[in-house]
């Protein structure tokens, strides 16, 4: 696997996998353990995010680190077919055996987000963070939780305190895309600081935000940052010729990133464009 690529496992429509720690705790490659909370993937974790919570694996017997992985497992699979109570007891049911896993609490804050439990899903997050403080990624799902609670504002009407959670989710991305981290992520956090913007009325800000993007990137960030500029003035059928172009020089899965950010808002109902 790539750090540098988006990781597609499961659904939320599907869930990142972490990068290299699957092999430390001895966990088999299709285990979700890192999700972030929005219903599309985020970014997948970076080689260098080695989580110290891993090493208590090594003391467990056998039978229960088979267990754990099982659960693990089966959490991840409960979450891809929206089972989430089942994946809540499959996690509840590893923590019993080693509390304070770093990929646990990250998972469960996946789950709490998708269950729309924004404070249980800040909390789950909080202590993964907590557990593994060199991550990106509890950094990157906290900002996401405010980015998907305010656009799920929007839909119910309730734009002062989704502008509120937008500046918020704003002000976290934009300190960590200072961060190092791979070239994707961070047109992918550029991206959501342009929604953002759009969506506390700051119309200038994100224009001159997209200009800075190219349409010879990697990402079809260019593209898609436009089409969020004509989606915002209510032109649906400029946006889609934008959505359209995005869609013929990139990948599905590049694409479908993105597309999230739409879906949240209510701007584009599902993916079949």
């Amino acid at each position: 696997m790539k750090p540098t690529l988006f990781t597609f496992v499961l659904s939320l429509a599907a869930l990142p996998v972490l990068a290299g720690a699957q092999d430390q705790a001895g966990l088999p490659p299709q285990t979700a353990t890192d999700p972030a909370p929005a219903t599309r993937p985020a970014p997948a974790a970076l080689a260098s995010d080695n989580d110290p919570t891993l090493a208590k694996l090594k003391n467990l017997k056998p039978e229960d680190l088979e267990k754990v992985k099982k659960a693990i497992n089966d959490a991840s699979s409960f979450v891809g077919g929206i089972r989430l109570q089942e994946a809540l007891q499959s996690l509840a049911e590893a923590e019993a055996i080693v509390p304070d896993l770093f990929m646990v609490h990250n998972l469960k804050g996946a789950v709490y987000t998708k269950m729309r439990l924004f404070d249980d899903a800040r909390t789950s997050f909080k202590q993964a963070g907590q557990l593994n403080p060199s991550s990106f990624h509890p950094k990157f799902n906290l900002a996401e939780i405010e980015f998907v609670e305010a656009a799920s504002k929007v839909r119910a009407g309730d734009n002062d305190g989704a502008k509120t959670l937008f500046a918020s989710a704003q002000k976290q991305f934009e300190s960590l895309i200072k961060d190092k981290t791979d070239e994707g992520t961070k047109k992918l956090m550029e991206f959501k600081v342009v929604i953002c913007q759009l969506q506390q009325g700051q119309s200038e800000a994100a224009q001159k935000s997209v200009s800075a993007f190219s349409y010879i990137d990697d990402e079809p960030v260019y593209y898609l940052g436009h089409a969020a500029i004509e989606f915002n003035k209510g032109d649906k059928a400029a946006a889609q010729e934008w959505l359209d172009s995005a869609n013929r020089i990139y990948t599905a899965q590049q694409v479908t990133i993105y597309m999230d950010s739409f879906i949240e808002i209510g701007w584009v109902e599902t993916l079949a464009l």
